[in-house]
């Protein structure tokens, strides 16, 4: 079906007819244990992988042109292990990955969706996230795994999962870029493909080129072969996720630039954020490994000062000692909240990389909780 069809349906159908008619469609090229369901009035693919009710959930959300299976596999002939849901998985983490409409080459998605927008992706995705807890019976706390473009999404969702009571603990960066203007590039130009979507790469060059190394660090010959990764990992996106002030036109099917439109989608100035740990790669990836203390840092600060400190007015009226805890606090988090582990952008991907990655989230999760015990007891002294 025509993708712009498809999101006429969505706004004249009933969400039950319309969810219906999607799950018929996309239900034959979908993997093990993905299904899809909906978030905002969108489709999503989800993938549950159960550990104690009471343990954490790790939601995991992907980055540009990639669907969630970056983080769990499934393809003819991969390994498990060279995934992080697994490791996570082991460690007794729950897990939960959502993936996006991308329109990929073996039909995960059948039909376009070029007028998605960030604040649909972060609201579906803790939509999903509710009603997984829900049907898992899961009690325990939500940490959110964002890769790459993925850190568009953390505004939103946060503000969700406040209105539908989801314990969201922190959100962890995996090399993701925050919906800062211009932490990307403010020009950035995406070619359209016919659906509407960003035209995908042709062979995903880079992509290619950094799992090849890490499937050289791991002692393998591949890890995901290049005609996987372009047929049934990537694919064609939505160009308003990426945060550069590109919006779809459903009209004039074209895309034009509005940075104004973009920046009220991704709320950047919001006051609102959870806590955002970090997980840094290396040289290979280097805007990441030298911009992210400084990027989420700012978020961070503004978390910490009008959220857990509450704001001018509350702090001035803090004792000096305190105050001068905050300030420390406040700090140290840029590199507290921060942990370097090398690598390239899909530092996760890979036995050696995942295993790490898991070890750096379980430390993350031990800071932050400090972190937030210091600032409890803060705020309980100056009442």
């Amino acid at each position: 079906m025509n993708g712009r069809f498809v999101a006429s349906l969505r706004r004249f159908l009933p969400g039950v007819f319309f969810l219906a008619l999607l799950q018929t469609a996309d239900a034959a090229n979908l993997w093990d244990g993905e299904e899809v369901r909906m978030g905002a009035g969108y489709p999503f693919i989800a993938k549950f992988i159960a550990a104690e009710r009471d343990a954490p959930l790790v939601v995991f959300i992907p980055g540009a042109r990639s669907l969630a299976r970056i983080a769990y596999g499934g393809h003819e002939g991969g390994l498990e292990e060279d995934f992080l849901a697994y490791w996570l998985n082991r460690e007794g983490y729950n897990f939960l990955g959502i993936s996006y409409p991308v329109l990929t080459d073996d039909g995960a998605f059948d039909d376009a969706h070029p007028d998605m927008t960030v604040r649909a992706w972060g609201y579906g995705s803790a939509e999903i996230t509710k009603a997984v807890m829900e049907e898992q019976g899961l009690t325990g706390p939500v940490i959110v795994a964002v890769w790459s473009m993925g850190g568009k999404s953390v505004q939103p969702f946060a503000e969700a999962a406040a209105e539908l009571g989801i314990d969201l603990d922190f959100h962890v960066a995996l090399a993701a870029t925050p919906p800062l203007p211009n932490a990307v590039n403010m020009n950035a130009r995406v070619a359209m493909h016919e659906s509407g979507l960003g035209l995908r790469p042709d062979g995903a060059a880079a992509a290619v080129s950094a799992l090849a190394a890490n499937a050289r660090e791991n002692g393998r010959s591949e890890i995901i072969p290049a005609e996987v990764l372009n047929s049934h990992y990537i694919g064609h996106w939505p160009v308003q996720l990426l945060g550069s002030g590109l919006r779809y036109d459903e009209q004039l099917h074209t895309i034009y630039r509005d940075h104004w439109a973009d920046m009220q989608d991704t709320k950047f100035y919001a006051l609102d954020y959870p806590l955002v740990a970090m997980i840094v790669p290396g040289q290979d990836d280097p805007r990441h490994a030298v911009m992210d203390r400084a990027t989420w840092g700012y978020i961070n600060s503004n978390t910490l000062f009008f959220g857990y400190a509450g704001g001018e007015r509350q702090t001035r009226n803090l004792p000096e000692d305190r105050f001068d805890k905050l300030r420390d606090l406040a700090r140290d988090a840029y590199s507290q909240l921060a942990i370097d582990i090398g690598g390239n952008h899909f530092f996760f991907v890979g036995e050696k990389g995942a295993r790490e990655t898991v070890a750096a989230i379980r430390e993350l999760e031990e800071r932050v909780h400090r972190l937030k015990a210091d600032l409890a007891a803060i705020g309980a002294a100056a009442d």
